[in-house]
């Protein structure tokens, strides 16, 4: 692109990328409590951007998974072992996470109003 300044092409970029994610995010389906357990058998499990809002994950071992983004929005977390887990910017907004095992989680910029612990 003759005479496009670099700048103008990285925000063109950035743009673009934003706009692949937030569809692709939209777009994904809830997972139930089969799928979310199928998924985290692996160790060091990749749930990026999740979505499970209002399931019940209550027991499921997560230790170590990239939960990073996740959508758990009133979720059941009780007695769930998140040891370790990476749950930056993640929606924790009226989920139960009482009995949860929170020890060496990451939460940067995370959502947690209303939940339970």
């Amino acid at each position: 692109m003759p005479g496009v300044t670099i700048r103008a092409r990285f925000l063109c970029l950035c743009f673009g990328a934003a706009a692949v994610l937030l569809v692709s995010h939209v777009d994904a389906a809830p997972l139930t409590r089969v799928e979310v357990a199928a998924k985290i058998s692996s160790e060091k499990a990749d749930l990026s951007n999740l979505e499970a809002p209002g399931a019940d994950l209550s027991g499921l071992d997560f230790k170590g998974a990239n939960l990073f983004g996740a959508s758990l929005k009133g979720a059941d977390l009780s007695k769930a072992n998140l040891r370790g887990c990476n749950l930056d910017v993640a929606i924790l907004r009226d989920a139960t996470l009482v009995g949860a095992d929170m020890r060496e989680v990451s939460l940067y910029s995370s959502v947690l109003a209303n939940a339970r612990a």
